[in-house]
């Protein structure tokens, strides 16, 4: 797999942060985690496989939320995908500096 190039940041708060990947076919994520993160991926455009606890693929329009503690592996599947990642942490924002 090709690592992805730095994803575009929309928004860093202390309530979460939004993430926009573009990617090719083969490029990806390699397996990670974001401790103490729920996350939640909005495929825009393409195809994504996500393997979490066993492959998922995502299209155009899919919505796919996740335990962020876990480890997850993303891969474009086509050309031009481009997909949103959402992390919101697991802490309540009340007790966030």
């Amino acid at each position: 797999m090709n690592r992805a190039e730095p994803p575009q940041i929309l928004c860093a708060t202390p309530h979460g942060r939004v993430l926009l990947f573009t990617l090719q076919t083969g490029q990806g994520l390699p397996s990670h985690r974001h401790p103490q993160h729920w996350g939640i991926i909005t495929v825009l455009s393409g195809t994504l496989a996500a393997t979490f606890g066993g492959m998922q693929t995502l299209s155009r329009s899919e919505v796919f939320r996740f335990d962020a503690n876990e480890p997850i592996e993303l891969r474009a599947a086509t050309d031009d995908t481009c997909f949103l990642v959402t992390l919101i942490p697991m802490t309540p924002p009340e007790t966030l500096p």
